[in-house]
């Protein structure tokens, strides 16, 4: 008598927990050197900051990613991002009390 087996399939769900943030050939980073410079516009650097971002969501949309990492876009260093976020945070919640 055969024995019928009793597969189970297992699925796992998949996220980034960052996404390489520059461009695929670090046109962020040399586009924000140029408006530190004063080489281009702020306009130029925010097109082109939301083409990437496009571009990298629309990637892991196709790699069939099922949690996309939002919030963890920075134009030129996220720890100094940081840094601002939880001084300006200190300094509002102390001007509170």
């Amino acid at each position: 008598m055969k024995r019928k087996s009793k597969e189970k399939k297992i699925y796992a769900n998949i996220s980034y927990r960052s996404f390489p943030r520059v461009g695929e050939l670090r046109e962020l980073k040399f586009t924000t050197e140029k408006f530190f410079k004063g080489l281009v516009s702020e306009q130029e650097l925010e097109t082109l900051a939301k083409d990437i971002r496009k571009k990298q969501w629309l990637k892991m949309q196709e790699k069939e990613v099922d949690f996309i990492p939002s919030n963890d876009f920075s134009f030129y260093d996220n720890f100094l991002d940081a840094a601002v976020l939880l001084i300006l945070s200190r300094s509002v919640t102390e001007n509170c009390l």
